[in-house]
């Protein structure tokens, strides 16, 4: 288990300074549900400050769209509310849609329009003539939290999006390094080498995110997201070379074994040595050295005295020394724009052209996928609606919103099901706490200082650990402040506080045992999938029915790969 750091502690403390500082902002202004802005706060808050400010953005923009859409739909459907009701679903479960195919961080902001048209429609079901009040309220709380985060962040120890892509790059060649060499070694073909390609190709694919929130960075110089997206391409071509090497190599030590073969393994093992950090000129030297091999095929192939034999002994070992000299190559073009990224190093031409004219379309997200991740939250919804019409309980809006809530949150991991069990689990435990607190300890609580100092107590040893686990604190440390109902003077009465968590476990729930009863999309079906789609798309290529480019096809074949990767 990895523990907190120093990073970790910083970031804590900023996070819950910055949530103390949107409470008490709320409280002043006398605010009606001053816990949504702790709460974004919690939702905002990045280790990376890029990743703060863009989240931030998208955030807001989300919350003010859902906002609008919500009091137009409630304007024109005031009078028919089951069919507001239902029309809200469908359109929730249409902007989470969206949000799941669109991986890079503005499509945050269509998951945040689903929700705050939610929210804001469903909680004022019951008395809709609050609409306008509950809409202004919420915007006005969110835009308190983001901007609270966005400040924390900014005044204490902010830490730089570029500074932790740099980071992230260095370490991602340093394991592609060390994996090259295995493969030159001949040593990659146990089940933990085949894992470390797989993180490797997951890693990459992480890295389109963080370029796009190194562009809200508050520094001078931030590197081109395109160059990070060629980068990016460039790391997935080189891993499925560094997969291919040893068994090219296999071949060259025992099938075509010869003194030219020997010295060519010897110049490649000299060269690994150096990874990452190989100097051009030797890489040119070893590039000119395997197309011998290249060279010498061609001659062979045009002498018409040899036989098929060693005509074919000379293509493959011409094929082999072009295999050999891309990966070399590629390990230059990931060597050339990581020192652009970093240090702002000028890009030779070819590569300098390929960021700039580069088709670089979003990461790969599969539209199948994405709507069997969203069956069982469209199914828990129906059936929420149909118990909500059938008896009008008055907590069918607040299980609807969680429902859908969790929803999106489980759909959004790669292990849906695993999610959904998780957030079962983190949700009693959170509901424990927050009875404790509501009926123990907050009404014996006199004052601002006493309340900070309550908070902390669960707060910061929270925060300590949502930057170093998989979402599982945060989830935590927002399942807490959703049940929260904290105001300037206490006023909890433990029916109607029982009633709203049960609702609210009611619809997260119900969504997690849809969710594993249809168990599917899982890791395996998701990896059975993508294959499919891609030996589908070769067969229409072969058909002539789809005539992508080379480029086309290379780049979602890639991204294919990377996401299977992130399945195994």
């Amino acid at each position: 288990m990895t523990w907190p750091g120093q990073e970790e502690v910083i970031f804590s403390l900023k996070t819950f300074v910055a949530a103390i500082a949107a409470l008490w902002v709320a409280f002043w202004f006398d605010l009606s549900q001053p816990i949504w802005a702790m709460f974004t706060v919690y939702i905002v808050m990045q280790p990376a400050s890029g990743a703060v400010r863009s989240k931030a953005w998208y955030r807001g923009l989300g919350t003010l769209i859902g906002a609008m859409l919500a009091l137009g739909l409630i304007g024109v459907l005031a009078d028919v509310p089951a069919a507001l009701f239902l029309l809200v679903g469908a359109l929730v479960l249409g902007c989470n849609f969206l949000f799941l195919i669109d991986p890079m961080p503005r499509g945050y902001t269509y998951g945040l329009i689903g929700v705050n048209l939610l929210v804001v429609a469903l909680t004022a079901l019951p008395a809709l003539e609050s609409a306008f009040d509950t809409a202004m309220v919420r915007s006005e709380e969110i835009l308190l939290g983001v901007i609270c985060a966005v400040l924390a962040d900014s005044l204490f120890f902010p830490r730089p999006a570029g500074r932790l892509l740099n980071h992230e790059v260095g370490s991602w060649l340093d394991r592609a390094g060390a994996l090259t060499r295995a493969a030159l070694a001949g040593q990659v073909a146990d089940a933990d080498s085949h894992r470390a390609l797989g993180r490797l190709a997951f890693d990459a694919a992480a890295l389109d995110s963080l370029s796009e929130h190194v562009t809200y960075d508050s520094v001078a110089v931030r590197p081109d997201p395109r160059v990070v997206r060629l980068l990016h391409t460039r790391m997935l071509r080189l891993i499925s070379l560094i997969f291919a090497a040893e068994a090219w190599l296999l071949t060259l030590r025992t099938e075509l074994r010869e003194p030219r073969t020997d010295a060519a393994i010897a110049a490649l093992g000299e060269w690994a040595e150096a990874l990452p950090d190989c100097a051009p000129e030797r890489s040119a030297r070893l590039r000119r050295s395997l197309a011998v091999f290249q060279r010498e095929a061609g001659r062979r192939d045009t002498d018409r005295r040899d036989a098929g034999q060693d005509r074919s002994r000379e293509v493959a070992l011409g094929s082999i020394g072009l295999l050999l000299a891309t990966l070399v190559e590629v390990w230059d073009d990931c060597i050339l724009l990581q020192r652009a990224i970093i240090d702002a190093a000028p890009l030779p031409e070819g590569l300098r052209e390929a960021a700039r004219a580069g088709n670089f379309s979003i990461p790969y997200a599969d539209p199948l996928r994405a709507a069997l991740v969203l069956l069982p939250t469209g199914l828990s919804f129906l059936l929420i609606f149909v118990y909500w019409t059938a008896t009008g309980w008055d907590q069918g809006s607040t299980a609807a919103l969680c429902s859908m809530t969790v929803g999106l949150y489980v759909g959004a991991n790669v292990a849906p099901v695993a999610r959904a069990r998780r957030i079962a689990w983190v949700y009693l435990v959170s509901g424990a706490l927050v009875l404790i607190y509501q009926f123990a300890v907050l009404p014996a609580i006199d004052g601002f200082p006493l309340l900070v100092f309550a908070l902390g107590v669960l707060l910061l040893p929270i925060g300590l650990f949502i930057p170093i686990t998989s979402g599982t604190a945060l989830l935590l440390a927002l399942l807490a402040l959703l049940q929260f109902g904290l105001q300037p003077t206490y006023e909890y009465q433990f029916a109607p506080t029982l009633e709203r968590h049960l609702g609210m476990a009611s619809g997260a729930a119900l969504s997690a045992v849809m969710a594993a009863i249809l168990s599917v999309p899982n890791p395996a079906w998701t990896v059975r999938h993508l294959r499919r789609v891609g030996w589908s798309q070769l067969g229409a290529i072969a058909a002539g029915r789809s005539r992508p480019s080379r480029e086309d096809y290379t780049r979602r074949a890639l991204d294919r790969f990377a996401a299977i990767a992130g399945n195994c």
